[in-house]
């Protein structure tokens, strides 16, 4: 099998550095692949993450999964990394991949949360629910992330400037971990929120990037119906949160329209936590368009609910047109809300179906 010669060859680390960076240069397309390209600088953040070097000795937890297990077609597995940024930080990523994964395509995803959640709010093990584990079950390796000062991840002393293009740098050193780990030549990125917004940044690189899907943000108008929401005391509460770190209460509001009591306890119990206050500051501090997405180079897509309270009504419109590499696909799923894929079951269904459609694999409805 060829796990098994993939795990033999990384005994011989130089040997495989090599090989796997000759491995993209020699791809087809035509371009020229920097697998440890120094990245830019953020603007007004103190953290300058160094890129993840791919010739370091970065130890793959599959190489004892394999050791002690013999994989069953279909069947979903699970492994827990941390990508090393520098001596003292790195970032916690959890894969999901199947036997399949291994072989024919070598496609992977890279599944990015709002500000206010851990990766697990990707993978709710719920039939129908479960992203991540349903892109391993059609043949990808599927990352879910925390974001740096989030869950297992590094905490830096203060997250009041954890927005999103601060966690810009540390998900491109993700980006290459994977592709190096996996030898995937790019990958699929999808983003919630403020994930979208830092999928959107990552898609002006098409060297390491796919292509990206946005779902569950605003991009440059808020509905009047939202806007009382973000009232000056709440910015003062949370701009006051000790050393820039919070514990928000939005989980009700999320699960409004959850009708399933199996996703809502879930994410109760696996989400309700301290997260930085940087990235929900972001709707005060930011200027509009929240976010820049004419510098996009891949293709990309964009899924809302027709019912979805947070955007103006011609905003994710707006979005689609706007996205650089040409106009963005644009799906509505009607009668969703703000998150379509922990609502109904048609609508979830919707989601995913919108979303392996886009990518290529076999749609995902369930009963």
């Amino acid at each position: 099998m060829f796990h098994n010669f993939h795990f033999l060859l990384r005994r011989f680390q130089g040997l495989y550095c090599l090989l796997f960076v000759l491995s993209l240069l020699l791809l087809p397309n035509g371009q020229s692949i920097s697998v440890a390209q120094a990245a830019p600088t953020i603007a007004n953040s103190p953290y300058v993450v160094a890129t993840f070097s791919p010739c370091s000795d970065v130890i793959d937890p599959a190489t004892a999964f394999f050791a002690e297990n013999d994989l069953v077609p279909g069947e979903v597995y699970t492994l827990e990394h941390f990508v090393p940024l520098d001596d003292e930080r790195s970032i916690h990523v959890t894969e999901l991949f199947t036997l399949e994964s291994w072989s024919g395509q070598r496609r992977a995803a890279l599944f990015l949360t709002g500000p206010e959640f851990k990766g697990s709010f990707w993978t709710i093990p719920v039939d129908g629910y479960n992203g991540p584990a349903m892109a391993a079950e059609r043949g990808m390796f599927a990352f879910t992330v925390d974001y740096l000062g989030v869950g297992q991840s590094f905490k830096p002393a203060t997250g009041r400037h954890l927005n999103y293009l601060a966690q810009v740098d540390p998900m491109r050193a993700v980006l290459d971990y994977i592709r190096y780990l996996r030898q995937v030549r790019r990958v699929d990125l999808i983003g919630e929120g403020y994930g979208g917004e830092i999928a959107s940044q990552l898609a002006a690189d098409p060297q390491r990037v796919r292509s990206v899907v946005m779902s569950t943000l605003v991009y440059n108008e808020f509905s009047p119906e939202i806007l009382p929401f973000f009232t000056d005391e709440l910015h003062a509460f949370i701009e006051n949160s000790a050393d820039g770190y919070w514990q928000p209460d939005f989980l009700d509001l999320t699960l409004g329209n959850t009708p399933k009591a199996q996703v809502r306890d879930y994410v109760k119990s696996t989400q309700f936590d301290v997260y930085p206050t940087g990235g929900v500051l972001e709707f005060w501090d930011q200027g509009r368009p929240l976010f820049d997405v004419s510098i996009a180079k891949v293709p990309g897509l964009v899924i809302t609910g027709s019912e979805d309270p947070f955007p103006a009504p011609s905003d994710m419109q707006s979005l689609a047109d706007a996205w650089g590499h040409g106009p963005a696909e644009l799906v509505v799923i009607e009668g969703a809300n703000h998150v379509p894929r922990i609502e109904a079951v048609e609508f979830a269904n919707q989601y995913w179906d919108a979303v392996f459609d886009f990518w290529g694999l076999p749609e995902a409805s369930i009963q």
